[in-house]
């Protein structure tokens, strides 16, 4: 049985109680049962919590909107305290923060596990590295008003609490589960609520929350009845449209639903003139790229639903990333850059903005791009508008002694840093915080926000932003008063006079509304254009939708986000995978590394893939995987799932000495021989092969182990077979005449591997690579594809087509002929013909979105070569397609395990599979190799 306030439930199946081992699920279950901290499903550690919708208050809730929390310190000392969290609280965490109180949660879990509230317990007695001790801990409470505290049997992420209800922690020290003392303080709410400041006058009647959208329709339809082939004209009219007000206009529309129609035509105009928007229709250079405009357009994609990374047959998210700047640039490191405009780079905090909000809408964006747009937030919480002009110093808002505070770029930097804290990045939910702080003290009593410089005055573009950026951050009020600001400034067919036809429109400032009702709406096409840019911008208020959350939650468009969502369909509690073998359902580590490797590399379902690299990253996990723990002897290593994990940690930007406390680092090191080959310590024997031997060589290249890499370089070359591809074996059988396209695509990557930081290839190497390529083109069908297990392979292709990508060549034709594959439910199959197929689906993913283990953004090795594709032809016609079994009924169909199973490999382990360890295994396709179960042998 379960024990009350477990922070684990164990999952319904033999896998996991196998793969966390009874001994770790027992000390566990003792350390939970007093409740040292709740949490009841087995999770990643979780993403920083988004800033409070409204600030807390000192006291008792005044009235049932709102959740009133009591903090009892108990031992730790000092009074006991209570605050209001005001409105509905998704969960008892958020319930906690948004009343005011400092939250800090473990090191391992999060905020799952509550460490530390108000600082309490201090860091020299408590370190929150994981789980608190059962002796001492934070006890969670709850009651409905009146009532009697009740030990929380959820987690604090687990449990909504109602309105009006009290939550309760109080500390336990050297308490027993029956002992542990409920806080100090009766859950009753008192009948006369402390008193409040009287607020300020208002000159206009508070609208009410129902009314905040109205006029958005009016002014969407005003606005697009200025489109003329799908784009809005410019300043000088509509000989020359404006690629920039033209998206502003796609965010509005999206943003009140309004004229679908509309949407399409500014979609399909913009995408079939996107490389004039980012890059400059009149320069000479075609890689000169806008940082600014690709960053929007990148937004724009999200906003209209279309696949990011083939928008008008642009990757917008690749050019995006593209453009920022790497750790060489030291403190400007996450920079949103122009590339190859002269004299220089002019990129401003919109741009940075539209970079964090596009990217953290499209896959995830990095942490230095998140940094570098809080370095512009000064210490009063107002963000300026340049590093690069107006005379700006320093990285730094603050090192900035000329720094203009501008409440139209905070109101861009607030959404951008909201829409970051939802995928988990640090540090962008407090600066948020500030920020809201900051824009909501600009406010007038109006409800106006004026701009800075000559804009400083109130007006509708500055108030369009920062209100949709307080609507945002949850200040519902100031954003309803931002609303009926921008609304005053609106045409109607009542109070528009000489101007009533123009009715929905928005004029920029009173002057110019008052002009437009007297003498009529302007000719002139400058004139026109304030109103359109004033119009485009105030309907974001009066939407309320934040630009974080335009388009769909989860960009699956396009076969990329449909394959990874396949994939990530096919976790079992949404952070790994599984296998069954007769009545019984096994962990398999290979596998689940291999979707974290899909998810990484395409940029795809970031929040299953911290859940999945959280699961790997557990002791447990990685002591079963590469050290056989539980079934071999101890002391015993396995090279290949070693290179294998420390490399995957090490390209997703994390620790390869420290996963899950071991050092992978150290374990592979100690498994290369004199030989230069690496080698498993086992009672199975060595069955190292080339795909580990190959993943050793990157993960030792990405730390900048250079000396071990070559080492291990040189006797991969040397393993080749004669027609210089790579076989499976290691080393060749003798007389090996030809290998296999996975070994070869993987061994290429790996001889073509440098650090980030540069490097250079020995002639040997350079050699190996030429020879290989050209051996892995001959190789290749008509058609782009490898053959391998049961014909026309995907899982070959895959492999093969990252090689190519690994020497810096397209391999178009290859990634093509994958999805030309794709089932109806966004996965691949085996082979042409079968069921879509999970390990053919997550090692194809890669390939698909254009990547190989060298290529990924920011990562931390490089191509060192660029291999030319061969000119010569190839020496044979080879098939089209092949003839292909009939697949067999059900989801993946192939033989049953054969007693006298060759030996082979997939890419997806490496590992060479001796017939001793057929008993139990199961075969995922025809002529593939087995699956290695949590009790089998298992390799890279």
């Amino acid at each position: 049985m379960e024990p009350v306030g477990s922070p684990v439930r164990l999952p319904d199946s033999t896998t996991a109680r196998k793969a966390l081992g009874m001994n770790q699920i027992w000390r566990r279950a003792l350390s939970a049962f007093a409740g040292a901290a709740l949490l009841l499903t087995m999770a990643a550690p979780l993403a920083a919590a988004a800033p409070a919708p409204v600030p807390g208050s000192p006291g008792y809730c005044p009235d049932g909107n709102g959740v009133t929390v009591v903090v009892d310190f108990q031992e730790l000392g000092g009074d006991t305290e209570i605050r209001c969290a005001p409105g509905e609280q998704a969960s008892g965490l958020t319930a906690l923060e948004n009343s005011g109180f400092v939250v800090e949660g473990t090191r391992r879990w999060g905020k799952a596990f509550i460490c530390r509230i108000q600082g309490k317990p201090g860091a020299d007695t408590e370190r929150c590295i994981d789980t608190p001790p059962a002796s001492a801990y934070w006890a969670y409470w709850h009651a409905p008003n009146g009532g009697a505290w009740a030990y929380s049997t959820s987690g604090v992420t687990g449990r909504k609490p109602p309105l009006g209800s009290f939550e309760g922690w109080s500390f336990s020290k050297d308490k027993t589960g029956s002992t542990n003392p409920p806080p100090r303080v009766a859950p009753v709410r008192p009948t006369v609520a402390a008193p409040k400041t009287t607020p300020k006058p208002e000159t206009k009647t508070t609208p009410k929350t129902d009314d905040v959208a109205a006029g958005g329709p009016e002014a969407s339809r005003w606005l697009a009845g200025f489109l003329k082939d799908g784009l809005l004209p410019g300043m000088v009219g509509p000989e020359k449209p404006d690629h920039g007000l033209t998206l502003d206009a796609l965010f509005a529309l999206v943003a009140t639903k309004a004229d679908p129609a509309a949407q399409q035509q500014i979609t399909g105009a913009l995408e079939r003139t996107v490389l004039d928007y980012i890059g400059n229709p009149w320069s000479e250079n075609p890689n000169e790229r806008q940082g600014d405009q690709t960053a929007k357009a990148l937004l724009g994609a999200v906003a209209a639903g279309v696949d990011p990374t083939d928008f008008g047959g642009v990757d917008l998210r690749q050019e995006t990333l593209n453009l920022i700047a790497g750790a060489d640039a030291g403190a400007y490191a996450g920079e949103l850059r122009d590339r190859d405009v002269k004299p220089k780079s002019e990129t401003n905090l919109f741009g940075q903005s539209f970079a964090v909000l596009g990217l953290a809408r499209s896959g995830g964006v990095p942490q230095p791009v998140v940094d570098f747009l809080v370095k512009q937030q000064c210490a009063t919480g107002g963000f300026r508008l340049s590093w690069t002009s107006f005379g700006a110093t320093g990285a730094r808002c603050d090192e900035d002694p000329t720094a203009v505070l501008d409440p139209d770029s905070s109101g861009m930097a607030v959404q951008a840093l909201l829409a970051a804290a939802k995928t988990g990045s640090t540090g962008a939910a407090d600066a948020a915080t500030k920020g809201l702080n900051w824009l909501e003290s600009k406010q007038d009593e109006a409800g106006g926000i004026g701009g800075s410089g000559p804009t400083a005055p109130s007006n509708t573009n500055s108030t369009g932003l920062g209100g949709q950026a307080l609507a945002a951050g949850g200040r519902t009020k100031a954003a309803e008063r931002a609303a009926e600001f921008v609304r005053s400034h609106q045409l109607t067919k009542d109070n528009g006079g000489k101007a009533s036809a123009q009715a929905g429109g928005i004029a920029w400032n009173r002057a110019q509304f008052d002009e437009a009702v007297k003498d009529g709406f302007p000719e002139l096409p400058g004139a026109q254009d304030s109103w359109r840019r004033a119009t485009a911008q105030a309907l974001l208020t009066l939407a309320g939708v934040p630009l974080g959350e335009l388009g769909p939650d989860v960009p699956d468009a396009g076969p990329n986000g449909k394959l990874a969502k396949y994939l990530t369909g096919k976790l079992v509690n949404g952070d790994h995978v599984e296998v069954t073998a007769g009545t019984q359902s096994f962990v398999d580590y290979g596998q689940t590394a291999d979707v974290a490797y899909g998810l990484l590399l395409s940029g795809r379902q970031p929040s299953s893939l911290t859940k999945v690299l959280a699961f790997l990253d557990k002791k447990d996990s990685v002591e079963t995987y590469t050290q056989g723990k539980g079934f071999d002897k101890p002391g015993a290593r396995y090279a290949g799932a070693t290179a294998k994990l420390a490399f995957l940690f090490t390209l997703a930007g994390k620790n390869p000495r420290a996963v899950g406390g071991i050092d992978l680092v150290d374990q592979l090191s100690g498994l290369l021989g004199d030989n230069g080959r690496f080698a498993d310590i086992s009672d199975f024997g060595n069955n190292a092969n080339t795909f580990g031997q190959s993943f050793g060589i990157l993960a030792l290249t990405a730390v900048g182990d250079s000396t071990r890499a070559d080492k291990a370089a040189t006797a991969l070359v040397a393993a080749r077979c004669k027609d210089a591809t790579m076989p499976v074996g290691f080393p060749a059988a003798e007389g090996c005449a030809t290998g296999i396209p996975d070994a070869t695509g993987l061994a290429l990557q790996a001889l073509n591997a440098v650090p980030k930081g540069g490097g250079a290839l020995s002639q040997e190497r350079k050699t190996a690579l030429t020879e290989s390529v050209r051996a892995l083109e001959k190789l290749r069908q008509g058609n782009g594809s490898w053959t391998g297990p049961g014909g026309q392979n995907v899982n070959s292709t895959a492999y093969a087509t990252m090689g190519l990508l690994g020497v810096r060549q397209e391999a178009k034709d290859s990634r093509a002929w994958l999805l030309s594959l794709q089932r109806q439910d966004g996965g691949l199959p085996l082979n042409p013909g079968a069921e879509s197929n999970l390990l053919a689906s997550a090692q194809a993913l890669p390939a698909t979105a254009g990547k190989s283990f060298l290529t990924k953004d920011n990562g931390p090795v490089k191509p060192a070569e660029r291999v030319a594709k061969p000119a010569d032809p190839k020496p044979e016609p080879k098939p089209t397609d092949p003839p292909q079994p009939d697949p067999a009924p059900g989801n993946d169909p192939g033989p049953a395990p054969q007693p006298q199973y060759r030996p082979v490999a997939l890419a997806r382990t490496g590992a060479e599979v001796s017939e001793t360890l057929l008993a139990g295994a199961l075969l995922l396709g025809a002529g593939a190799a087995m699956v290695v179960l949590t009790r089998r042998r298992r390799a890279a």
